[in-house]
């Protein structure tokens, strides 16, 4: 599992607060947003409304006076001008006047002004100045003195100002007209009319509340319609974030929980059980542990390539809800891609609990799955790595990185179940370095092949060599394959490993049979490359890309091949049987190979496992066995080899026994290419006895 597991974790809480909260956020906002502007529409509409109105009022009072102006010119006066005031009988014209405009409520009061400014007339009395003007000596002041000036000029004015009456402050309407005399039309003074504002003010404010019930029922109307568009955006929005989250933490194909979220719920489980109260298992029941699961189905790739994908991803999700259904409520089950599951089974800490647990599960996966394009039922079993926690820890990465090496040890050992023990772990910091360094061994031709020769008997003639690889580490030196095939077998790089060797060693043999055109090379294929169909596949490119002979390529197959895929092993092997490449069981009488399978298998040689023939001479039971091999290859018209031979003595017995051929460090120890053919040239005779080199006083297993 990788690193970014916490990462993984702190990210979906992240998402699942979010999740909770986004939706009730973004509506508040986007509600309080729209409200801003539905606020200032209805604050300027009802500004301008207000400001419309008075001036509708200004223009009113300009009206009004322009009309009492021309009344008072018209009827009032007699005199041309009112330079000199007004006469007695004028004034009593205008007092009436004065009476009936005020008491009607036209006018609060007016007053008449001469061309000097002075007023002549004041229907209250006030402001009266009959002695000659002094400048611009009156009242008026500001925007009034203006206003009687811009009247003076012939054009009427008005504005809004506040006076006091009856000891309050209240607003009248100044008007300012021009008189002009009726029949020369010359400018004889200025009429200064003063209105009731309060009328138009409260028709204003009449106005105003109409509108302002209006406005705001319309921009009620209107904010109620933006804020159903924005729930409606927001629960769409929150329907979309919960889907883009449902597929960020949910395997696409089975919907189970994928390995963030797997994660998280160990974490949070793992938290559950730190605290020490327990995990809640129903009414009144509490676990204090849990056990992490990853369960892999077996042999699953072969079943898809002969299913089909479609049937394949069928059978996949029939498994996961098998696996639902078999858990209970407090459980949890994953699918963490491909064929591989996890289940965190709460309350489980005991191997006891975890194999009554496992044969539940395995037995609701094992049955028959029914297929529409098929008329025989498909079955799948499982391979499970587990880890308990707290026993084997609490935190996520490091409980599935244990749970990953129980699976590992389960499926090479061929057994249903595999609880972790420190023991099982390969992937210390020094192991899972040199994975990535392997890698670029293979990509920066940093390996190397050493040869061993198989020396036929009794003759000694030498008509093979087995290739094996060693790698030139740049800061260990020369490491042998125990080092680092097992590395290239778990991390599936032993494809690129077997595809190097195999292109290397048939170049080199090619040069070789130049010189001996009897000679081969034998090549050593994995356990794991013998599952794969595509094998020939690859063995034929190699020789493509050499020019080298299928006859002159020995393929040595571990028994252990034999042992766990039989069937598929025995297709391969026909496939490369069927090309002319010959064939050679390794390290035979180690496994558990059945009569029935050797016959059947299209085989050319046999050896002999090593611990048989070191104690040969010291062991009965080992003598019986190795004659029994020897005797059983002859029958199955096979050529028997003998590997690990150390003595003269061995090698004699060996002999008497029959076997074809023999290779060990009695002959010579694995040499380069360069020294291999030096060798074959000064080989001494058959059955002479060769000296150890001296810097090997013990000869090391051969691999």
């Amino acid at each position: 599992m990788p690193m970014s597991i916490a990462m993984g974790a702190m990210l979906l809480r992240l998402r699942q607060w979010w999740g909770l909260h986004a939706g009730a956020r973004f509506f508040v906002t986007l509600a309080v947003i729209s409200l801003v502007p539905v606020l200032a529409l209805g604050t300027v509409m009802a500004t301008q409304y207000r400001t419309e109105l008075r001036d509708r009022g200004i223009a009113q009072g300009r009206l009004q006076a322009a009309l009492i102006s021309r009344l008072i010119t018209d009827t009032q006066l007699e005199q041309v001008t009112l330079k000199n005031g007004v006469s007695v009988l004028e004034r009593a014209r205008l007092d009436r006047l004065a009476d009936t405009q005020v008491d009607s409520g036209i006018i609060t009061r007016f007053r008449l002004r001469g061309p000097d400014l002075r007023i002549v007339y004041s229907s209250d009395g006030s402001g009266l100045r009959y002695g000659p003007a002094v400048g611009d000596s009156t009242e008026l002041t500001g925007q009034s003195a203006a206003d009687v000036l811009t009247a003076l000029n012939g054009d009427p004015t008005a504005l809004i100002v506040k006076t006091e009456q009856d000891g309050k402050e209240i607003e009248v309407i100044e008007a300012f007209a021009p008189m002009y005399n009726v029949r020369t039309h010359e400018l004889i003074g200025v009429l200064q009319a003063e209105l009731p504002y309060g009328p138009i003010a409260e028709q204003m404010n009449s106005g105003l509340h109409r509108l302002y019930a209006a406005l705001g029922t319309g921009l009620l109307v209107l904010y109620l319609v933006l804020a159903s568009l924005v729930w409606w955006f927001t629960r769409e929005l929150a329907r979309t974030a919960a889907k883009f989250e449902h597929q960020a933490l949910h395997d696409a194909l089975t919907d189970l929980p994928n390995k963030a979220l797997f994660a998280d719920r160990i974490s949070q489980t793992a938290t559950l059980v730190e605290r020490g109260g327990g995990i809640h298992l129903g009414p009144g029941r509490r676990g204090g542990g849990a056990a992490v699961v990853l369960f892999d189905l077996d042999g699953f790739r072969e079943t898809n390539e002969a299913i089909g994908p479609v049937n394949g991803d069928i059978v996949l999700t029939t498994v996961a809800e098998r696996l639902r259904n078999t858990v209970r409520a407090v459980d949890t089950v994953a699918g963490l891609g491909s064929d591989v599951y996890g289940l965190i089974l709460a309350g489980v800490e005991k191997q006891d609990q975890i194999e009554a647990a496992a044969a539940r599960i395995n037995r609701a996966v094992e049955e028959d799955i029914l297929l529409d394009d098929f008329d025989v039922p498909v079955r799948v079993s499982g391979s499970m790595g587990v880890v308990f926690m707290p026993k084997n820890g609490t935190n996520a990465e490091g409980l599935l990185n244990r749970a990953d090496v129980a699976l590992n040890v389960a499926k090479t050992s061929h057994s249903k179940l595999v609880c972790y023990d420190d023991e099982q772990n390969n992937y210390s910091p020094d192991r899972l370095a040199m994975i990535g360094q392997l890698r670029s061994a293979i990509d920066n031709d940093e390996l190397r092949l050493h040869y061993q020769p198989k020396v036929g008997q009794p003759d000694g003639h030498v008509t093979c060599v087995e290739a094996l690889v060693r790698w030139q580490h740049p800061d260990r030196g020369l490491l042998s394959p125990d080092k680092f095939v097992p590395l290239a077998e778990q991390t599936g790089l032993i494809d690129d490993l077997t595809r190097w060797v195999l292109t290397a060693a048939l170049r080199q043999l090619t040069v070789w049979r130049r010189a001996r055109p009897d000679l081969s090379v034998a090549v050593n294929i994995s356990e794991r490359s013998m599952n794969h169909l595509d094998l020939p596949q690859m063995v034929f490119d190699a020789m493509n890309d050499t020019g080298a002979e299928a006859s002159a390529l020995v393929l040595e197959i571990t028994e252990g091949a034999l042992v766990t895929d039989p069937e598929r092993a025995g297709v391969v092997m026909q496939h490369l049987a069927g090309a002319g490449v010959r064939l050679s069981l390794d390290d035979f009488g180690e496994g558990f190979t059945s009569l029935h399978t050797l016959s059947g298998l299209p085989l050319n040689e046999l050896k002999i496992d090593r611990i048989f023939v070191n104690d040969v001479l010291n062991g009965p039971n080992d003598a019986a066995i190795v004659r029994s091999v020897v005797e059983l290859g002859h029958n199955l018209n096979l050529q028997v080899v003998a590997e690990g031979v150390e003595t003269a003595e061995i090698l004699a017995l060996l002999n008497q026994m029959g076997v074809n051929a023999a290779q060990g460090y009695y002959f010579s120890p694995p040499l380069p290419a360069e020294e291999i053919m030096d060798w074959l040239a000064a080989s001494t005779p058959p059955n002479e006895p060769l000296q150890l080199p001296p810097d090997n006083p013990e000869p090391p297993p051969q691999p």
